[in-house]
């Protein structure tokens, strides 16, 4: 449903009744404009040559001509009504519809008439008489009583559609922030322009919905058409160029982002006559999760692409299941959204489901919104239930499987579709036998790359030897290079002094984050580790803090084991020379036999199941992260 009110309206009837591209509105309205005000007329030939004008324009884009084709339409595409005010009595708008109502019938006039009724705005245009002489009936625009119609745009709603029917998504797009008002301007004009600041109403409505983040939105320009009554050329191309501007923002560019996605998956659903009051929190209502873009500083990762490539793009009508694992802030995340981009854009997958599996109650949440959005229930086991008879070729992401304790079961065995899940849990695998993929450190070109993107480095030709020495302290790991990067490109430090500063201040480096974020990851390295070792037990703890003062390179499986034996063949020795922490932590695993190696092997896979140490069988060694290892360092 669509509609609009002055100026709006016509935008309205132009897109929803005319079916105009947005190519052909802009066009068309610039044309009208450039016509109707690029000279100074008097309002009665104002009028007529806006008349004319409209006339011709239905008569381009209908087959009717501009009075065979009435307003009303048995074959609605798309629900459009505008708003007018009668000349006599402004208590109630009177919408001109293209559709049937069960109340407040609507005048049917041709289409012209009712974009002539809305915009017939004092001092610019006359008013309009529709209907049969001596019974027709007068119309000015709704814009002085009606500017921003979103509220009758949700009674509307309530009114044309199903009470079973959910609002997804309601955009509310303005013509131009107001002016400031000053008691030193003409009070005629002051009452016109507060009777156009249709912001009051937005606000009315922001607060309406705030429970239900995302379900409206509302667009803006800060300058565009708040005074028709002295319009002219120059102002067009003032609204051109404030509207560029606009579009410009960082800000625009992630709102209309957002409504695209917004349009192709609703995020909320509120039900039809909800919109009316007051909403609901959302907690009592669903969100369907967009995928998000990968971040624009993502590099490198070409052998992880082309494996998920080879493995999900052959044999389609199977069930494909990959898992990625690894340390925090490897790239697994990112990983997974670069390959689900491309495969987008080549057509892979019919649709994309994200679920967000941090917590038990985000996993829930997600899966019930993939019901609700395909209006088959609000549970989780209806997702499940979807998922496992809609055989196509969609791709559930799940992200963040890191909790030990979530069994991932129910939602991998389907039989058909895909499954892609990120997770730092290596013991996930057993769910992907035949595409399991370690995320391991940026190769060290890659770490480089990355570093030297949006940051100024000069001319210095030992640039290339420093970006090496510094993705080498921090490991290659993507996270961390990513740190250093947003820290470089704020400008006040060259990659000399970053070094310099990295090395006599890396835990604080390392702990904080960057207010301005190029992805939707809320963490620092550490707070990122800090997050998975608080979750240990106390003896995996220990085993891990232990762990940090040896070499991080190839740390044999045995070494407890004989330290153990070590410490029973010479116990005086060691009483002086062994911590009593240590000591503890050795005789935890002493049995009858002697060493405990069940007990060992479960502590070592608590540990193993954060990605927080790696482990490598055919050697029989452990490798630590060095950064992970100067981080336990700094804890300890």
């Amino acid at each position: 449903m669509i509609c609009g009110s002055g100026f709006g309206g016509l935008l309205a009837i132009m897109c929803g009744i005319l079916h105009m591209t947005g190519d052909q509105l802009v066009e068309e309205l610039v044309s009208l404009c450039k016509i109707v005000f690029s000279e100074d007329l008097d309002v009665c030939r104002r009028t007529a040559l806006y008349e004319e004008t409209l006339k011709s324009m239905v008569e381009r884009f209908t087959e009717e001509g501009h009075n065979g084709r009435m307003l009303m339409d048995n074959n609605v595409v798309c629900k459009t009504f505008v708003c007018a005010a009668s000349s006599h009595n402004v208590a109630h708008p009177r919408l001109f519809r293209n559709y049937q109502t069960r109340a407040n019938a609507s005048p049917d006039c041709p289409i012209w008439q009712a974009g002539r009724a809305t915009t017939a705005i004092p001092d610019v245009f006359n008013p309009i008489v529709i209907g049969q002489e001596l019974i027709g009936e007068t119309f000015s625009s709704g814009e002085l009583r009606w500017i921003n119609p979103t509220d009758e745009l949700t009674r509307e709603a309530s009114d044309a559609f199903d009470a079973t029917r959910h609002i997804a998504c309601i955009i509310s797009i303005g013509s131009g922030h107001p002016q400031h008002l000053s008691l030193l301007d003409d009070k005629a004009d002051i009452f016109r322009r507060m009777a156009s600041d249709c912001e009051k109403i937005a606000e009315d409505l922001k607060r309406r919905f705030k429970h239900t983040c995302d379900v409206y939105q509302r667009i803006n320009v800060q300058q565009g058409f708040q005074r028709l009554d002295r319009f002219d050329i120059a102002t067009l191309e003032q609204v051109v160029s404030h509207t560029r501007d606009f579009l410009l923002s960082i800000q625009a560019i992630f709102n209309l982002d957002s409504l695209v996605q917004d349009l192709l998956q609703p995020p909320l659903r509120v039900p039809v006559d909800s919109a009316c009051g007051v909403l609901p929190p959302t907690s009592n209502v669903v969100r369907l999760k967009h995928v998000p873009p990968p971040t624009p500083y993502f590099v490198g990762r070409e052998s992880l692409l082309q494996r998920l490539d080879n493995y999900f793009f052959i044999e389609k009508d199977l069930c494909h299941i990959a898992v990625l694992y690894g340390l925090g802030g490897s790239g697994k995340t990112q990983g997974s959204l670069k390959f689900i981009q491309q495969s987008q854009e080549a057509g892979r997958f019919t649709e994309v489901f994200f679920v967000n599996a941090s917590s038990q109650l985000t996993l829930e949440g997600d899966l019930k919104a993939i019901a609700a959005s395909k209006s088959l229930g609000t549970s989780m086991d209806d997702a499940i239930h979807f998922l496992r008879n809609h055989k196509a070729e969609w791709l559930l992401f799940i992200d963040n499987a890191d909790d030990p304790k979530l069994d991932l079961h129910p939602f991998v065995a389907w039989g058909h579709g895909n499954v892609l899940i990120t997770t730092r849990n290596s013991e996930v695998r057993t769910h992907a036998p035949r595409c399991s993929l370690h995320i391991d450190n940026l190769e060290e070109d890659e770490a480089v790359s990355l570093l030297f993107l949006g940051v100024e480095v000069g001319a210095r030709q030992d640039a290339q030897r420093i970006a090496e020495e510094i993705v080498k302290e921090l490991g290659c790991l993507a996270l961390a290079v990513n740190q250093a990067r947003a820290f470089l490109a704020k400008g006040i430090c060259n990659l000399e002094d970053y070094l310099r500063l990295y090395r006599d201040n890396h835990r604080t480096l390392l702990a904080d984050k960057t207010v301005q974020s190029t992805d939707d990851y809320k963490y620092s390295v550490y707070t990122t580790w800090t997050i998975s070792f608080n979750q240990l037990s106390e003896e995996a703890a220990l085993f891990l803090r232990l762990l940090c003062f040896m070499h991080h390179r190839s740390i044999p499986f045995t070494l407890f084991k004989d330290a153990q034996c070590s410490l029973f063949e010479d116990a005086d020795y060691y009483k002086d020379t062994l911590p009593a922490l240590a000591e503890d932590f050795l005789l935890s695993f002493r049995n009858q036999s002697g060493w405990d190696a069940l007990h060992f092997h479960q502590v070592v896979a608590e540990v193993l199941s954060f990605s927080l140490l790696q482990s490598d069988p055919t050697n029989q060694v452990f490798h630590l992260h060095p950064l992970v290892q100067k981080w336990m360092q700094d804890q300890s």
